[in-house]
């Protein structure tokens, strides 16, 4: 639903977004190619994260994590800018309106400097 929301969103300042999971075939990122990496689920990016993550983090472009969990340092390391949300008390749901809200709020600004 969170990804479905971001692709809206998307759509609205003509940006392409795609939404990927482990059956997708190989994505090539470009240079100006912009990687969101959101990890709201518990492990969803600890040391044995896909192997298909982390040939995009080796990839080109810029890459951006938002997690509400704690991330090892290296995978950290593939990252140009980070936020991490240690929120760990709150319930799924929960997260997922927060990361609804981030969204907005990263898109209001977008739409602010276009």
């Amino acid at each position: 639903m969170l990804c479905k929301y971001l692709q809206y969103e998307g759509d609205l300042f003509q940006k392409d977004m795609l939404v990927l999971d482990e059956n997708e075939s190989t994505i090539e990122l470009k240079e100006d190619d912009l990687l969101l990496v959101i990890g709201i689920e518990e492990d969803a990016l600890n040391k044995q994260s896909s192997r298909y993550l982390r040939k995009l983090l080796r990839s080109q472009g810029r890459k951006l994590l938002i997690s509400t969990q704690m991330i090892d340092q290296k995978m950290l390391n593939y990252f140009h800018e980070t936020l991490l949300l240690p929120i760990d008390h709150l319930e799924m749901k929960e997260r997922r309106i927060m990361f609804h809200c981030l969204i907005d709020m990263m898109m209001s600004r977008y739409h602010e400097c276009a």
